[in-house]
């Protein structure tokens, strides 16, 4: 248990400085703000000596807690009153707040939270990612977890581990935060969030961030939230189980699936769309009990993705599931090859395509970031033609062609293992072609790691490349043996061609 407990430490230590070095995270005009888990210990934990057996709480107490200063990072106590209290929770507001909404307008808010969170949040979370007591067990003794409502919080939303027993300014509870002046609908939006990560990081620390916080949105998704009028009314809901967060991902695709992006908000914010977006392309194609698998799963991340297929019987890739991800992020075709390039619950395509119109065409250096993408149409394009793309050494090629021509849709994905040349070149032909859509990325050689929130900072790895796309079938010139580079030679992994003659598109029924 020492090794754990001394990642456990480093893990929270790493974390607090991340947050600091980044300060809240503030989303879009609706100033939805959520920071992520926070966590610092001064001392390793031994949880058999520390848990606090509290007493329950009853209705009207009142208790003093630390919250974290956002500016300065410093601890503050506030007093709050225990207003409502659940079958699963207790709702307590902070006194300032109480003051200014009104004893009994607080109280009948903090009414209908615990009714919600009783109801659906908690329900919801226990069947997708288990029970709060996790592998850690119950901090105080008490089953109900502890909302607080407080202007002081760190931004809109978070969720400590700071509260494990052996920090000096834990609350000694299983709790979360929320500020009182973000709008109804995305106050519960957010409690249902920040009790994924409660439940999640209760079971282990070391998760890759895009399965936490893809799984934290998605749990949003099974609880109604993104499909329900009054969530879209009030801004927290796109439309039809679209979030917010997935319009800036539809507009920022290049972004890295893997590495989250703290650069600037718009790309902060499509973090958020994308790891939702996977998650939910995942729970669509191999079941919801896929994503809950991944709590127990000891590999993170890829590696743990890839362990949850191989438990399903399924030899697939990491980068079998990305090739196919992408492509269904721009198309979303249903009832096509197993539904594997649409989704069946949203609609929803990128919306950030590079228009060619005449060929030859050739780019610009562009920045791949590692496991993000690019999609390029051609519009009017020949029965025949040539994609030709600077090697991106020491990673490789993963690209996806999707053809519709007089035989309907086709796909055709390549992993290209070509690294002993500057360039690769790339065939394809149809018959009477309508559409081509040409989507570029970089991929690992083996299975990817991932970030998780003892280094939540690293940035992705990027390559600057350069797409040129031929009329007609163009070899290479100027080499020894040219035909080395054609994607029919063994450099390059060529998935199988699916067609379909006809297709149907029917959603929301």
């Amino acid at each position: 248990m020492g090794g754990k407990h001394k990642l456990l430490q480093d893990f929270l230590t790493n974390l607090l400085f991340i947050m600091i070095l980044f300060g809240s995270i503030t989303s879009i005009s609706e100033e939805r703000s959520i920071v992520e888990p926070k966590h610092i210990i001064e001392e390793q934990m031994d949880f058999s000596t520390g848990m606090k057996q509290n007493k329950a709480d009853s209705l009207g107490d009142q208790n003093d807690f630390w919250v974290n200063d956002p500016d300065t990072g410093d601890y503050e106590q506030v007093t709050a009153k225990l207003l409502s209290i659940g079958q699963h929770c207790y709702i307590y507001v902070d006194l300032t707040t109480i003051t200014s909404l009104g004893e009994t307008e607080a109280t009948e808010r903090s009414d209908m939270y615990s009714n919600e969170f009783d109801s659906i949040m908690y329900p919801t979370n226990l069947e997708l990612v288990g029970h709060p007591d996790g592998n850690i067990g119950d901090v105080d003794g008490d089953p109900k977890i502890t909302v607080l409502i407080t202007p002081e919080s760190y931004g809109g939303a978070y969720f400590f581990k700071d509260d494990d027993p052996t920090h000096p300014y834990s609350n000694n509870r299983e709790m979360f935060y929320i500020h009182p002046d973000i709008g109804e609908k995305r106050i519960l939006s957010n409690m249902i969030h920040e009790l994924n990560h409660l439940i999640w990081f209760n079971h282990e620390q070391d998760e890759a961030i895009i399965v936490l916080e893809g799984t934290a949105e998605y749990s949003r998704y099974k609880a109604g939230y993104l499909n329900n009028e009054s969530f879209i009314s009030a801004g927290v809901a796109a439309d039809y189980n679209l979030t917010i967060e997935t319009n800036y991902f539809m507009s920022n695709p290049e972004g890295s699936l893997l590495y989250w992006d703290y650069s600037i908000t718009a790309l902060n914010i499509a973090s958020y769309g994308r790891s939702y977006m996977f998650i939910l392309y995942l729970s669509e194609r191999f079941g919801e009990e896929f994503i809950t698998d991944l709590v127990t799963i000891e590999e993170d991340g890829p590696a743990g993705i890839e362990k949850a297929l191989q438990n399903k019987g399924l030899d697939l890739s990491f980068n079998d599931i990305f090739l196919d991800w992408i492509t269904a992020c721009t198309i979303d075709l249903e009832e096509f090859a197993d539904d594997r390039y649409g989704y069946q619950t949203a609609d929803f395509k990128i919306s950030s395509v590079n228009p060619i119109f005449q060929l030859p065409y050739t780019s610009a250096e562009i920045k791949y970031n590692l496991y993000g993408f690019r999609v390029s149409k051609l519009y009017s394009p020949p029965n025949e033609f040539t994609v030709k793309l600077t090697n991106p050494e020491p990673y490789i090629l993963g690209i996806s062609v999707i053809i519709n021509d007089n035989n309907g849709w086709s796909i055709t994905q390549i992993i290209s293992n070509n690294i002993n040349d500057d360039e690769s070149y790339f065939y394809f032909s149809g018959d009477e072609i309508n559409d081509a859509y040409i989507i570029t990325s970089i991929i690992d050689t083996n299975t990817p790691s991932a970030p998780n929130y003892n280094n939540p900072g690293v940035t992705a790895p990027i390559k600057y490349l350069t797409l040129t796309i031929l009329d007609g079938h163009i070899s290479p010139t100027n080499t020894e043996n040219a035909n080395l580079k054609l994607i029919y030679i063994g450099f390059c992994i060529a998935l199988p061609v699916i067609s379909i003659r006809q297709l149907r598109r029917k959603k929301r029924d």
